[in-house]
């Protein structure tokens, strides 16, 4: 307990990722904190989110990668409809070209 009465606890989290925020709940971020390693070593929300993200984009980009299966199974696998070979390198993959 913090000693703060449940009135002046907070009720949520920004975080703020290159130009967007992202809003989370206390207990997600929590969660996330986790995820980030303790704040007293460094650890924080921010980098847990922003490797989630950068997953993310490895697993769109590297069609054998173990990223790759962790989206297919969060996602489903539509998204890899708008993906195409990068003509630069063959083993990657980028968004389809408007």
């Amino acid at each position: 307990m913090t000693g703060r009465s449940s009135r002046h606890r907070r009720r949520s989290v920004t975080i703020r990722i290159g130009r967007e925020k992202i809003t989370l709940g206390c207990a997600e971020a929590h969660m996330l904190e986790t995820l980030g390693g303790p704040l007293s070593e460094g650890g924080s929300i921010r980098d847990a989110v922003a490797h989630l993200i950068y997953s993310a984009i490895d697993g769109m980009r590297r069609p054998g990668s173990w990223e790759r299966g962790w989206l297919v199974q969060a996602f489903g696998s539509d998204f890899e409809d708008r993906l195409e070979a990068d003509p630069d390198l063959p083993w990657r993959n980028r968004g389809v070209q408007p």
